[in-house]
Order: structure tokens, then sequence, then C-alpha cells
């Protein structure tokens, strides 16, 4: 696993790693790396979403969203973070879900 800085003060460019390998003996390295750099950027993976939980799991017990109608069916901890609602219109700033977005939090971000 190699780490490359994205900037002088934060993020850091994780290379040679595949995030579907058991991480358990490397997690130590992830978690002081993260606080460092407080982003990783780990390009180019190819995850289920059984997989990305999993890789998560390597940073910490994961939270569950307040609103299960938006947590994935098998893996409650993976759920869909969007300000943008089923019929393609963007949630009222008031809305709870949008609220929610501005708050104070931290989360996996994966595309």
């Amino acid at each position: 696993m190699d780490f490359f800085p994205l900037h002088p003060s934060l993020g850091a460019l994780v290379k040679s790693v595949d995030c579907n390998d058991d991480m358990a003996t490397q997690a130590s390295t992830l978690k002081a790396r993260l606080a460092r750099s407080q982003v990783l950027l780990f390009r180019d993976q190819k995850l289920s979403d059984g997989a990305f939980a999993g890789f998560c799991r390597n940073f910490g017990v994961l939270e569950l969203l307040p609103e299960p109608e938006k947590r994935h069916p098998d893996y409650p901890e993976v759920f869909n973070l969007t300000n943008t609602k089923p019929d393609g219109s963007l949630t009222h700033r008031e809305e709870p879900q949008a609220v929610f977005l501005r708050g104070g939090f931290a989360l996996a971000h994966r595309q």
C-alpha cells in the first residue's frame, strides 16, 4: 500500500490496494494515515455493497441512518445519501434529508 499526498495539508491518494481484500492487518495503517491526511482517495475500486460496508468497518463501527426506508435491505449501514428525490426534483432545504445533509457528520462516499 502506497500513499501519495494530494495537497501539502489535506488528502492522500492510496495506491497498490484492492479494497475488496481483507484489510484487517492494514487497518491501523489506514486509520493513522486518515488521521494525518483527513481524506483518503482510493481510485478505480469495484466494490459490491457488502464489500463497501466491510471495507468501511476497518475505520470503526458504522452508523445507521435514522431513516430506515433509505437503508440498504441487506447492509443497513449503506444508504442513499442524496438531495435528489426519485422524481428528479431537489429536496427543499427544510426537509429532514436536506437538514441532515447540511449537518456535521463523517461519511464514506463512493460513486
